[in-house]
């Protein structure tokens, strides 16, 4: 009787604890397996974050950070994959100065992937003790940078002024927007470096210069800007291969 009752006990026991590691098993899967739940990060007047940079900063991958009508005076690094980031109305309602710290980028898009940049008038940064550009990516790929108006970037000294700058960026795709103002001793509309590849723009206005740009070339390239010419006079894209591999 007592070594029936111990096998049952016994069997109770190891029925027990299958049906407990099959609930742990099935728990971790549930777990593991849960999809991403992407969020809304409302920035501007009366939303959660009065700044894109502290919006950036509580996101999380997958995100969408919604930037509502205003100025925003600040730099902004962007320092998380697989972000969104866009205005709520357009580039006419929605800018981004670097007024308050000029001698920095506005955007600066390093070591990430996935980035969507959309629809902001990026502007005002100055470079005194370094060169600036409105848009810096450097490690960035596949990201997309779409409808932003890109103006009054500036440079002294032996500093360079970018509208947009790539370094070891790739795949990355640039479209609908213009890029002008852009004034140094040595300036670039778009600059390219050699070690950027398979990057593509297109339905850009450079400058005064309407035109449509789309490229795909290993060494580099380099549009910059021209005086306008007279009236009546073609308008065209410079196209100059890029100045080797230093660094602003």
């Amino acid at each position: 009787m007592d070594e029936n009752k111990t096998e049952k006990q016994r069997h109770i026991t190891i029925t027990t604890r299958i049906l407990l590691v099959t609930m742990l098993v099935i728990l971790v899967f549930t777990v593991f397996s849960a999809p991403v739940s992407a969020a809304d990060l409302h920035v501007g007047l009366s939303q959660t974050y009065s700044t894109i940079q502290a919006a950036i900063n509580a996101a999380s991958p997958y995100d969408t950070i919604i930037v509502h009508d205003g100025t925003y005076n600040e730099n902004v690094e962007v320092d998380k994959s697989h972000l969104t980031i866009h205005s709520h109305n357009g580039s006419s309602f929605t800018t981004v100065s670097a007024s308050l710290n000029p001698d920095d980028h506005v955007f600066n898009i390093t070591d990430q992937t996935n980035v969507t940049l959309e629809g902001f008038e990026i502007r005002d940064a100055n470079g005194t003790s370094q060169g600036v550009a409105g848009i810096y990516m450097d490690n960035a790929s596949d990201c997309n940078i779409s409808d932003n108006i890109v103006m009054n970037i500036s440079a002294t000294g032996w500093n360079n002024a970018f509208g947009i700058l790539l370094w070891d960026s790739s795949n990355n795709t640039f479209s609908f927007g213009s890029i002008s103002d852009i004034n140094a001793p040595i300036w670039w509309d778009f600059y390219s470096g050699s070690d950027s590849h398979g990057n593509s723009a297109e339905n850009i206005t450079i400058s005064s210069y309407p035109t449509t740009i789309s490229f795909t070339y290993d060494n580099g390239i380099a549009i910059k800007s021209e005086e306008t010419p007279p009236a009546g006079g073609a308008t065209a894209a410079f196209l100059i291969p890029a100045l080797g591999n230093s660094r602003i």
